[in-house]
């Protein structure tokens, strides 16, 4: 599936994008899920959560698969550092509250994603990889 960066748009302030890695064989393979969040904010929306579900779902099934969240903001600064650390931080509590166990999870710090301003640097990237 190929993503069009620019379809980000007309979702607003809040857009949840989901990059499924297409398998030639029935083994999973990895994947990386986009959940993005408003400005300046590290409350999951109502479209992020559905897609923590999802994740939370796929790593059940792939019991394992290991789980990488990276936490993302548009800037810097050490706010931005600091933001980017609690969005990730959020979403690894939610996945373990959707039942995956902790220690499946890692949480790497991200750099702001080269070239990409906007709605699209306020995001986590979940990447599962079996």
């Amino acid at each position: 599936m190929v993503a069009d960066r620019r379809a980000l748009g007309r979702f607003g302030c809040v857009s949840v994008l989901v990059l499924f890695a297409l398998a030639a064989c029935m083994a999973p393979e990895p994947r990386s899920y986009f959940l993005f969040f408003p400005s300046g904010s590290a409350e999951l929306t109502p479209e992020a959560r559905q897609i923590v579900t999802t994740i939370a779902a796929a790593a059940k099934e792939q019991k394992a698969a290991k789980l990488a969240v990276e936490g993302h903001a548009d800037g810097g600064t050490a706010a931005d550092a600091a933001l980017a650390d609690k969005r990730a931080t959020v979403v690894m509590a939610a996945l373990v509250e959707g039942g995956v166990d902790a220690r499946r999870i890692d949480k790497q710090p991200g750099a702001p994603p080269e070239g990409i301003t906007g709605v699209a640097a306020h995001q986590v990237i979940v990447h599962l990889a079996p």
